[in-house]
């Protein structure tokens, strides 16, 4: 059905076809292709390039498809270098997404289930980003993709920092871009934002920021004040209303602890009788990362229900919470039980309301453990950016899988030192 990635000439131009600025782009796509010396372009819905334009050019789907690009795909597919499709959960199964919201379950199925006959006939590569979803879909020999924590890249056009970043070159089309990059909202409309030394005119590049780096002392602050926060999005729903009786009891036990959540108007609706709890309404994926990176917040939550949805759940949210400098608790059985070693790189909890309600109120009053799982945090995920960073474009699928299974088995005796005699 769908082709594997292959050897092929490494294109010019790639093309990554999104929504809008996102994290799986972010995570996933942009650091692997920026590791090119393609000119990178990224593209909203309704950025279509000119049908000349994409001869010899790969374009890169990232989750969604949509009526236009298809035509313009249908007519360009032959002339093509690479079609690939890249998904980070398991939109191809309409079953998957029950119990979500019904609008979120809609999206998925008009821009991802309902294309997948499309996409069996025009041939693409699959990528996917997690073990499951590549054993699922096994038939259609798809690539595993690693995701890169977000170390110097933001979303004022700052690059990876990769020796050849100089190399690429990235168009946006948000407007917020424009708003808190200090470029023009005509540049961002009509002219490519270019990364540095790209370009001799430096008239549009976007100034570089320093990014955040969690620093340990916020979470030793000897104040008694502790921020728990719980960031979830459309399909995070039904553990944004599980959490509720242990947020209630955990308020209840320990009055210096309030709480931070982001949801939509049903959340502020199931939480506004609670007066320590904030509700922080549902913002895009550029204004998210300012956000994380504002000080203050010490213990973050990854609850994670036994749902089918939830399987195809990478380890992101671990990179998400140690960029809020804060120490993590999170669901025993979620992806992140690869390499957390219980107590260590973070708190490792059954998904029972007593267990979650002990694990807070713990580390809460814990500030030298929360400093020291800060602390084991960033070494791994400094392993796993590595193990994502040997990652390239153009490798084949059965090197870039034994490559990420090599990775993955060190990152596993690094947390388990007495299990390297045993092989």
């Amino acid at each position: 059905m769908l082709t594997h990635d292959s050897d092929a000439v490494q294109p010019s131009r790639i093309y990554i076809v999104e929504e809008g600025p996102n994290p799986s782009t972010d995570y996933f796509i942009l650091p692997l292709v920026t590791r090119t010396h393609a000119t990178v372009l990224r593209c909203s819905w309704s950025q279509l390039p000119a049908v000349d334009d994409l001869h010899g050019a790969s374009v890169i789907f990232v989750r969604y498809v949509t009526a236009a690009w298809r035509a313009l795909i249908e007519q360009t597919r032959h002339s093509l270098a690479r079609l690939i499709y890249f998904m980070d959960d398991d939109l191809f199964d309409w079953r998957a997404a029950q119990g979500l919201t019904w609008r979120y379950r809609f999206k998925l199925l008009k821009r991802a289930t309902w294309q997948r006959k499309w996409l069996l006939k025009m041939q693409p590569e699959l990528w996917v980003s997690t073990p499951w979803l590549q054993q699922k879909y096994a038939q259609y020999k798809p690539r595993l993709v690693l995701p890169t924590p977000l170390g110097l890249a933001n979303y004022c056009n700052e690059l990876p920092n990769h020796a050849d970043s100089a190399n690429v070159e990235i168009k946006h089309s948000d407007e917020f871009l424009a708003k808190n990059c200090n470029v023009s909202k005509s540049a961002t409309r009509d002219t490519k934002i270019l990364a540095r030394g790209h370009s001799s005119d430096s008239s549009h590049l976007v100034p570089l920021s320093k990014p955040h780096s969690p620093d340990i002392r916020e979470a030793t602050d000897p104040a008694k004040a502790c921020v728990v926060f719980y960031h979830g999005t459309g399909s995070h729903q039904a553990e944004i209303e599980w959490l509720l009786p242990v947020i209630e009891l955990v308020l209840s036990l320990n009055p210096n602890i309030t709480f931070e959540l982001i949801g939509n108007a049903k959340t502020q609706k199931l939480y506004g009788h609670l007066k320590r709890v904030k509700v922080i309404p549902q913002m895009k994926w550029p204004a998210y990362q300012d956000f994380i990176k504002q000080p203050g917040r010490h213990i973050g939550l990854a609850p994670m229900l036994d749902h089918p949805f939830n399987l195809a759940r990478s380890y992101t949210k671990f990179f998400d919470i140690h960029r809020a400098g804060a120490a993590g608790i999170y669901a025993e059985q979620g992806p992140w039980q690869v390499f957390i070693e219980p107590g260590k790189q973070g708190v490792l909890v059954q998904m029972d309301v007593a267990s979650w309600v002990s694990a807070i109120l713990d580390l809460a009053a814990a500030q030298a453990q929360r400093a020291s799982i800060l602390k084991a945090a960033s070494d791994t995920i400094h392993q796993l950016g590595h193990a994502a960073r040997r990652q390239t474009f153009e490798q084949n699928a059965a090197h870039q899988e034994c490559e990420a299974t090599a990775q993955h088995q060190l990152i596993a005796f690094e947390k388990h030192p007495d299990q390297r005699n045993a092989h």
